[in-house]
């Protein structure tokens, strides 16, 4: 099935807002802090509101075990976002608690385990979601997607539902993030740049939600001063160039879900139909935060 430009915008950023809470709920989910903890990671911090907040280092490590057992600054590159040097201390330490297959399975069991508590056993709606998730997946090729291509390698053809389901989502929500890098590091942003861009794009104050990836006052203000200077930012808020630019950025990380997208097909509409309810179930129960997807600008969903 192929789909036109308006459509694929859509389509691909729909498919991201729902199984947000469905995937990303693993770095807030009370099940895999505890098997952190065991692991001899720091417990949860504590809780915003319902939900329990990751520890750090058990953050950074458990995510950057999708690449496997590589070197923490291999893990702060595909990452991007974040501020290097807090990624590779994180994960040095978690290295020394851990390896990577040990802290992978952790962190699957402990997603599942969520939505097992959450939404009950799956069932014949988990097993239809999965096959239109598997069929979304199957086209997607490994150039220039790290956390993807990680992710596929240590996909074992499980046989329960949820760990299923989960994976696959996984494998669709690190695609569109890799995807993402790609798009502003081709933009020729960096990585405070591209946090700042995002605040004023889904209308965030400045310097709230970026200073999560850990970027002190000095360096978000040189950010500012040059995205005063390429006529993107003007004071806090973006500017028409910075507008366009930046939507231009979301919307070439769109047209790199072209292939699942179409893969899904007319499919579409049921499989956003099943997941919605179970992401206000998850939200609800406290298992997600909510972030930068939830925001995006109406007209442009």
């Amino acid at each position: 099935m192929t789909i036109d430009d308006v459509q694929l915008r859509a389509r691909a950023r729909t498919l991201a807002s729902r199984l947000e809470p469905l995937v990303g709920q693993v770095y807030f989910s009370p099940e895999a802090h505890a098997g952190y903890e065991k692991l001899g990671f720091a417990p949860s911090p504590g809780t915003f509101g319902d939900v329990a907040m990751p520890d750090g280092p058990a953050y950074f490590t458990s995510r950057g075990s999708l690449l496997g057992q590589v070197e923490p600054e291999v893990v702060a590159a595909a990452f991007g976002v974040f501020k290097p040097a807090v990624v590779v201390d994180g994960v040095s330490f978690g290295w020394t608690l851990t390896n990577a297959a040990t802290i992978f399975a952790t962190r699957r069991d402990g997603a599942v385990a969520q939505l097992e508590r959450v939404l009950g056993p799956a069932g014949e709606p988990t097993t239809r979601a999965t096959a239109i998730l598997e069929r979304a997946v199957e086209p997607l090729r490994p150039e220039g997607r790290p956390l993807f291509a990680g992710l596929r390698s240590q996909w074992d053809d499980p046989a329960d539902g949820w760990v299923r389901f989960f994976h696959l989502g996984d494998m669709l929500r690190e695609y569109r993030g890799d995807a993402h890098v790609a798009a502003w590091t081709s933009a020729e942003c960096d990585a405070t740049e591209i946090g700042l861009l995002t605040e004023a794009y889904i209308g965030l104050a400045l310097r709230t939600y970026v200073r999560t990836r850990a970027w002190n006052d000095d360096e978000l203000d040189a950010a500012v001063a040059r995205l005063e200077a390429r006529g993107w930012l003007e004071g806090d808020v973006l500017s028409a160039l910075g507008r366009s630019e930046r939507e231009a950025i979301e919307t070439a990380t769109d047209s790199a879900m072209r292939a699942a997208v179409e893969r899904i097909g007319d499919d579409a509409d049921e499989l956003f139909a099943l997941l919605e309810p179970w992401g206000a179930a998850m939200r609800a129960a406290g298992g997600y935060i909510g972030g930068p997807v939830d925001l995006w600008p109406s007209e442009r969903t």
